[in-house]
């Protein structure tokens, strides 16, 4: 992991790398304790960390105690329906990659001749985010989102 790839990332960035390229339980416990030092639930104030099945949520006692302690209570969505259920893919998501593109090609004018590489990542992906983390991104989201059925894909099939 280089510095240099949170260059003009969004302010408290976090980059976790593991040489497999895959999620760990430890990177993941990590980006939790990251996510709560920065949010700071309490047991009169606690938040909600929506989550999939993954291994590294629901296999990691340390994630599940470091959540107890710091009132964090951490919900599991069912397998199969995450991208139906989470205002991050139906509402951020969109919007996020449509800015990014745009962000990469306004780079790619304004440099001539050079090509995108990691070092500039941080600084589309922070311009992208600013854009896309918005109330009215979030809004729109949860305005989507009521039409979908919570009942399980094989249920509403008959």
């Amino acid at each position: 992991m280089k510095a240099e790839l949170l260059d003009a990332a969004p302010n408290g960035s976090l980059a976790i790398c593991h040489k497999s390229g895959w999620i760990q339980n430890e990177s993941f416990f990590q980006w939790c304790h990251h996510i709560l030092s920065n949010v700071k639930p309490t047991k009169d104030g606690p938040v909600i960390l929506v989550l999939d099945g993954h291994y590294s949520h629901t296999r990691n006692v340390e994630l599940l105690e470091l959540a107890r302690v710091n009132g964090a209570h951490i919900v599991c969505l069912p397998l199969h329906c995450t991208h139906k259920m989470q205002l991050l893919g139906v509402a951020f998501m969109p919007s996020f990659k449509t800015y990014y593109a745009q962000a990469i090609e306004q780079w790619l004018k304004q440099n001539t001749g050079r090509v995108v590489t990691h070092y500039q990542v941080g600084v589309l992906l922070g311009e992208a985010f600013n854009k896309a983390a918005s109330a009215a991104v979030a809004t729109n989201g949860f305005r989507k989102n009521r039409s979908v059925s919570l009942q399980p894909p094989y249920l509403q099939r008959l």
